[in-house]
């Protein structure tokens, strides 16, 4: 699973994908983790099939991570290596940053679940 990790770390299209479920999370058309659909996904022929579906599950816990603020899908889908380029003042590196955040976006709207 590590060198599965560490092949997410370097694509960028899961980045992109982690960013929209971010964005998603903030903005969530679901609330529950278990009624998220992914209508149309799209994803380049040069990527052989295991990866893809490996890469397409670390997206969908990367979304329900945001989703639900369960820490164990955020350690599904990223790396116990993970390092933030961009990490924003007062924010943990590694997993405790993205967990960090969806722990105070969730104290900041407490109803999230119930939009």
């Amino acid at each position: 699973m590590t060198e599965l990790h560490s092949r997410i770390e370097r694509t960028p299209t899961v980045f992109k994908w982690m960013a929209s479920a971010a964005l998603a999370a903030i903005f969530p058309i679901s609330a529950f983790a278990a009624d998220v659909k992914i209508d149309d996904l799209i994803v380049a022929k040069a990527i052989p099939a295991a990866q893809r579906i490996q890469e397409t599950k670390a997206a969908k816990a990367f979304y329900q991570f945001w989703n639900t603020g369960n820490e164990a899908l955020l350690k599904q889908a990223l790396s116990p290596h993970f390092i933030d380029h961009t990490l924003p003042p007062g924010r943990p590196q590694g997993l405790q940053g993205p967990a960090f955040a969806s722990e105070q976006f969730r104290a900041a709207v407490p109803d999230l679940g119930n939009l």
